[in-house]
């Protein structure tokens, strides 16, 4: 007897699984319908960006944000590796710690 409700059982979920997965589209194709509802109907127009070459697209750094720079004093030679430009002070600052040993390998 024990072992006809075992079978039942196993049968009973490939059956739910078959209709889980057959009825699972339905739901979501419903659920995407009534979600497509909250869409805004009454749309303002937004207005194209012409793609013309009179915009001017150069790259205007901030006043209250020159807090880093490509290369101290715009000379166009960027520090070297290790090392980066501080716009504050217009010069290369290291990326470590100052440290009196030497340092051999990368530490995270």
């Amino acid at each position: 007897m024990a072992r006809k409700v075992a079978q039942m059982g196993f049968v009973t979920m490939l059956v739910l699984l078959v209709a889980a997965v057959a009825l699972l589209p339905w739901a979501i194709s419903l659920l995407v319908r009534s979600v497509s509802g909250f869409e805004n109907e009454a749309a303002v127009p937004i207005p194209s960006v012409s793609n013309g070459g009179s915009m001017d697209m150069r790259y205007v750094p901030d006043a209250n944000t020159n807090y880093i720079c490509r290369s101290p004093n715009g000379s166009g030679v960027p520090c070297p590796e290790g090392e980066f430009c501080d716009g504050t002070t217009q010069s290369c600052q290291k990326i470590t710690a100052p440290s009196t040993e030497q340092i051999s390998g990368y530490f995270a």
